[in-house]
């Protein structure tokens, strides 16, 4: 699988937009905003080299602007949330049976089609989604955030139904048309993340690396090419330091971007974790050329991850 690396200097989309007053849809940054967003999704269009024209979208929780950016541009889109819709919020208490977790279109407004279930569970008999592939399938904030995107999380609303995460990922995939792109794009633009610190924006850039390492090399059907797309340890500064003190109280070292983001992880499992099998990344890592890896350590954070297949 090759790598490339694209940063503020070459494209990246995910850049900071001034405060024009108009209102926020519910979340702290600027690039929220519904124009912002979909500007973001058109030059992301262009970097990746795509038109998507059947998207899905999953644990979008109560964020649909991406969803409806790409409808805007002409995408049939398709969702998969758990929480989100109001409906599904009134009837939690009777779901707790594995039937009410297959995914089942609940409402469909202009190019959106919306379906409540759990992504594990996308092709099993009952699910409404069962064999249908996308060109693009995106998470845009979602994976492993707790507790708004339980269609990703290892522990779903209800307790008595667990998934591994593993299976999830292998769902995801099968969702990809031959072709196709994945985009996971980071938790940051959840809005739930949480302080931007330096130590928060490493992790987030840990869970990237994995996620794309994994993703494209231990499904069955491998990637042809993993995007990251992020921002340089200094305009990750920079922008760490343009935070007033309400929205980042604690910034931590900057010298945590340093790390290499694979070693580090694996020291933390041997050490807390020597359970953990993660023998699968050691190797995915060793693989990846110097080179790649360089690129990959000039990044202080990591705005998302594109796979192509």
């Amino acid at each position: 699988m090759q790598i490339e690396v694209i940063d503020e200097n070459t494209g990246n989309p995910f850049q900071y937009f001034e405060d024009d007053g108009s209102r926020e849809v519910g979340f702290p940054r600027v690039y929220k905003k519904e124009k912002n967003v979909r500007t973001v999704c058109r030059d992301l269009n262009d970097i990746l080299k795509i038109s998507p024209r059947e998207c899905l979208e999953i644990g979008p929780g109560r964020n649909l602007l991406p969803s409806e950016a790409y409808a805007s541009q002409g995408a049939n889109v398709s969702t998969l949330s758990l929480v989100g819709e109001r409906r599904f919020i009134e009837e939690k208490e009777k779901r707790t049976r594995r039937e009410d977790f297959h995914p089942r279109k609940v409402h469909t407004r202009r190019r959106i089609e919306e379906y409540l279930g759990e992504v594990g569970f996308l092709n099993e008999a009952q699910s409404e989604l069962r064999g249908k592939q996308f060109d693009l399938v995106y998470l845009w904030g979602s994976w492993n955030n707790v507790p708004y995107c339980y269609a990703i999380s290892k522990r779903n609303f209800d307790d008595n139904i667990i998934i591994e995460k593993e299976r999830k990922m292998e769902e995801i995939g099968k969702a990809v048309k031959n072709g196709g792109t994945l985009l996971m794009v980071s938790e940051c633009f959840s809005g739930f993340v949480g302080e931007e610190n330096f130590d928060s924006l490493t992790n987030l850039k840990e869970q990237c690396i994995r996620f794309g390492l994994y993703m494209g090399s231990e499904l069955e059907r491998k990637a042809r090419t993993m995007v990251i797309i992020g921002q340089t340890k200094k305009r990750t500064l920079e922008i760490s330091n343009s935070f007033d003190d309400e929205v980042c109280t604690t910034r931590g070292d900057p010298k945590v971007m340093d790390e290499d983001p694979v070693e580090n992880f694996l020291e933390r499992v041997k050490r807390k974790a020597p359970g953990l099998d993660y023998s699968w990344l050691a190797k995915d890592w060793k693989d990846t050329s110097s080179a790649e890896k360089q690129a990959i350590a000039s990044l202080g954070s990591i705005d998302a991850i594109a796979l192509h297949f």
